[in-house]
């Protein structure tokens, strides 16, 4: 699956006339952050370390298999691209629902409360 957006990026970038164009279509940002995360460290220093730190394995262990790329990160914040949108709105339902279950929370096809 990589390398098939691997391709689509080269050809995007090789592109001649219409460079600019093609690059934005090509790559899709997402951006995340946890909400309310400066409270959090005011409240319990050690276990919001813990939880950024189980945070990031999962958002980088779902990143390859839907084609993302990390692009950076600040605190409990990611910037990460993705060359197409399907790919990115499944990385995000997916990290949603991994989260969930760490937490504890059930959710069901039809009701979640994190979508």
């Amino acid at each position: 699956m990589a390398d098939a957006h691997q391709d689509r990026v080269a050809a995007c970038l090789h592109a001649s006339s219409h460079q600019t164009y093609c690059l934005l279509s090509c790559i899709l940002q997402v951006v995340t952050d946890v909400g309310g995360s400066t409270q959090l460290w005011e409240w319990n220093p050690a276990v919001m370390g813990a939880a950024v730190e189980q945070h990031n394995v999962i958002l980088r262990g779902l990143l390859e298999q839907h084609g993302g790329h990390e692009v950076r990160t600040d605190g409990d914040s990611f910037t990460l691209a993705f060359h197409d949108a399907a790919d990115a709105v499944a990385y995000c339902i997916q990290v949603l629902w991994v989260v969930a279950g760490v937490c504890g929370l059930h959710c069901t096809a039809l009701s979640c409360p994190f979508i």
